[in-house]
């Protein structure tokens, strides 16, 4: 486990680089774990939280931006001295992987894009329906006397549990185990996602543009309301060849939810040459 220059990251294992981008954005590479630990077992498997994210930590003044996101993997390549890599990356974590490719197309072996999308769609929320059992509770904590912070954290899990498919994730129990392993810096989510450079997002012809045949997998729950599988469906559209996975069971988390399967799709395509 090391800091570099404040830039928290761990590498388990040996073989092909595989350095993991989490979402949010302010999000932690922690709720990575134990889903994604067994690819160390044939790959050089690269946790790290992004500046201002989890033990990555920042001065209060410290702004997040893409140019500086992008930076922190190509000094993290370089530290781990890796001429090629492998970026295996979920939700936001796929805008800052397609600003990195398209920056750096040379130094990508292969792509790996979970739950992702290639431009802020305008309507990609309407998608995101909250059942009415959950909607009461939520009401109910708002309307409680409890303290701020207290309503904040239980309407986060409220809302976190639609991400979710299977009944045995989508429930209060697991989603508040989950989102316990991880943190969330708020001041590094309206950076981003209020950015211009944001805003503007759209990756899509510029990726079509290289021309390039780098090796692209990519995966999405079918029942995910947060990044719906239309817009994977989009991202793979820009690739020569693409390897598109759509996991039947699963909503946002694949990797949690049909674990087994994700590994075993993750594996097979590192293994390709």
């Amino acid at each position: 486990m090391t800091k570099n220059n404040s830039l928290y990251y761990s590498i388990h294992g040996k073989g092909i680089p595989v350095i993991t981008i989490h979402g949010g954005p302010g999000m932690s590479s922690a709720y990575f774990k134990p889903y994604l630990n067994k690819l160390s077992e044939n790959n050089k498997l690269v946790y790290y939280d992004q500046s201002g994210c989890g033990l990555s930590i920042k001065p209060y003044n410290y702004k997040a931006t893409f140019k500086g996101y992008i930076n922190d993997i190509e000094n993290l390549r370089e530290k781990i001295n890796a001429e090629k890599i492998v970026l295996l990356a979920h939700s936001f974590g796929v805008v800052i992987a397609l600003k990195y490719y398209l920056r750096y197309p040379s130094r990508i072996k292969k792509l790996i894009l979970v739950s992702g999308f290639g431009r802020k769609h305008p309507e990609q929320y309407k998608y995101f329906m909250v059942p009415e059992n959950i909607m009461s509770k939520i009401r109910g904590i708002i309307n409680s006397r409890k303290p701020d912070k207290y309503k904040r954290e239980q309407i986060n899990i409220y809302r976190t549990i639609v991400y979710f498919h299977k009944k045995s994730f989508r429930n209060y129990k697991f989603v508040s185990r989950f989102l316990s392993t991880t943190t969330f810096n708020k001041k590094v989510f309206s950076n981003l996602v209020y950015s211009n450079e944001y805003r503007k997002f759209d990756a899509r012809f510029k990726i079509k543009s290289l021309n390039n045949s780098v090796p692209v997998l990519i995966i999405v729950g079918k029942h995910d309301i947060v990044t719906p599988p239309f817009l994977s469906e989009e991202i793979a559209a820009c690739f020569k060849n693409p390897k598109y996975s759509l996991f039947e069971n699963s909503g946002h988390f694949p990797f949690v939810e049909e674990n087994h399967k994700f590994l075993s799709v993750v594996n097979n395509f590192l293994k390709k040459d």
